[in-house]
């Protein structure tokens, strides 16, 4: 039997082909019984079988502007309990917090507009955006008014 002409000049190629095949056939299974879980029978992982994660993040906001925002809580209402509570630690009038927005896997901005007293007279909100920066320019939009608040969550 005559021999590539590769593994003739260089042994080091046919040591390294060598024990590749070795390892290859080492590791297969042939006609083996397997005690696999229910879901990985059929060929599917458990990897693959899971919900994707999903996070929340809130906006809060009181009437003299001041804001609480929360990111990456694992349910919506908790979100929102964070976020009023830095609400009411920030503002001067903490009866006055009020639930916003919320968003998950993604970001969320509130703009608002302030009368002659400092109170919010209007606000907007932005949410389901993918940046910061797309939060803020849509909830500016066609409004003006400053931004108050912003959060992003994990995706």
């Amino acid at each position: 039997m005559r021999r590539p002409h590769f593994l003739l000049r260089r042994p080091f190629a046919a040591l390294v082909l060598a024990i590749g095949a070795a390892l290859a056939f080492s590791t297969m299974s042939v006609g083996t019984a397997s005690a696999a879980p229910a879901a990985d029978r059929g060929g599917l992982s458990n990897v693959a079988s899971k919900a994707p994660v999903r996070y929340y993040g809130a906006i809060s906001m009181a009437a003299d502007g001041a804001t609480g925002v929360s990111y990456d809580y694992r349910t919506k209402n908790a979100a929102f309990k964070r976020s009023q509570r830095g609400c009411k630690s920030r503002s001067g009038y903490p009866q006055t917090c009020t639930k916003i927005v919320w968003v998950s896997n993604g970001c969320a901005a509130v703009s608002a507009k302030f009368n002659s007293q400092g109170f919010v007279k209007r606000y907007k909100w932005a949410s389901r955006a993918r940046t910061a920066a797309a939060a803020k320019a849509a909830a500016r939009r066609n409004f003006g008014g400053k931004i108050v608040g912003w959060t992003c969550t994990t995706r």
